[in-house]
């Protein structure tokens, strides 16, 4: 091998010729690489166009037929519920119970519904004298208030009596009977 000399060639000095013979294959081969690579990218680039304008045919074409044919379908589509429910109206057949049968006969349709508090509006004037003894300007404490004080929850609960640290309220909403 050849001394190197710093002639800007290399920092091992001139190169030999195979060595060019290999840099100049290498870049061809590069040459060539890149070559293909355009060769492909136009040919995908065809494909894209095509692609797009395949996509914009049928988004056309599925477009304008669809406007065209909106009533027409809308109207057969009418018809055929209109004539599915006749059928199924004409042969429905009885219904089949589901479940266990029952031990004992079902009451009779206009049975009447237990009364739990008897007359409402007796209900309701108890729940006035209850609501009676509270204030809107004293709090009450739960220690001094009489009667049934289950009640007091739901009054808080729509909005009769608040709840303070002090007591219980009487807010303005006021209770009909």
């Amino acid at each position: 091998m050849a001394t190197s000399k710093p002639n800007g060639r290399g920092a091992y000095g001139p190169w030999s010729e195979e060595r060019k013979r290999q840099w100049s294959e290498e870049r061809s081969r590069i040459a060539s690489g890149a070559k293909r690579i355009e060769k492909l990218l136009d040919y995908h680039r065809g494909c894209v166009k095509a692609l797009e304008r395949t996509l914009e045919l049928l988004t056309e074409d599925a477009s304008a037929s669809s406007t065209a044919r909106a009533e027409t379908t809308l109207a057969a589509a009418a018809a055929l519920d209109a004539d599915r429910r006749a059928a199924h109206e004409a042969e429905a057949p009885a219904k089949r119970k589901i479940g266990r049968p029952r031990k004992h006969p079902a009451p009779e349709p206009p049975h009447k519904r237990k009364k739990y508090y008897g007359d409402r509006r007796k209900a309701r004037a108890h729940t006035l004298d209850f609501l009676g003894q509270f204030s809107e300007e004293r709090p009450l404490p739960i220690a001094e208030i009489r009667g049934f004080k289950r009640a007091l929850g739901s009054l808080v609960r729509r909005g009769y009596v608040q709840k303070t640290p002090e007591g219980y309220l009487r807010t303005g909403k006021p209770f009909e009977v």
